[in-house]
């Protein structure tokens, strides 16, 4: 589980900062043409994120991210999704931005199509080039763990 605590002003300026460079064009994905994104804009709304067990989201409808307090990593250590750091969570969440922008279209939770969905985006998020190895690593092990709950679904 992911940080359900809401977060601190520091924290929110923090996440505020890792967004303005991912949506600042310096940084590069790493793994398809950029040219494809261009002109894609993503605004981040921190209304919620010092409300305790706040969610952090993609919201389709007002082509947002809404930050919540999980946007900060949990103490389980046996959940690579609890171990991702703030930055990994928000490219996460930004891959399902471009996902979108791609032309894929989420699945609405709770779906049969839920965990694929995830699965592609962490492995989505994996590539992007400003990740620390960790995080690409814990993103690779989230989506093989959606994979694995799909699979049991499934049955």
């Amino acid at each position: 589980m992911r940080n359900q605590i809401g977060l601190t002003k520091e924290q929110i300026d923090q996440c505020k900062l890792i967004w303005k460079f991912l949506m600042g064009g310096d940084s590069d994905t790493g793994h398809f043409d950029d040219a494809k994104l261009e002109g894609m804009r993503i605004r981040l709304d921190t209304s919620e994120a010092h409300e305790d067990k706040s969610r952090t989201r993609f919201n389709e409808d007002r082509n947002i991210v809404i930050l919540g307090a999980d946007a900060f990593p949990g103490t389980d250590i046996t959940d690579p999704n609890s171990q991702l750091s703030e930055s990994a969570c928000l490219i996460h969440e930004l891959s399902h931005a471009q996902r979108y922008y791609l032309g894929f279209r989420r699945p609405c939770s709770p779906s049969a199509d839920y965990h694929p969905d995830e699965a592609e985006t962490s492995l989505h998020a994996s590539f992007h080039s400003v990740l620390y190895p960790s995080d690409r690593l814990y993103l690779v092990e989230d989506a093989q763990k959606h994979i694995r709950s799909w699979l049991r679904e499934k049955g």
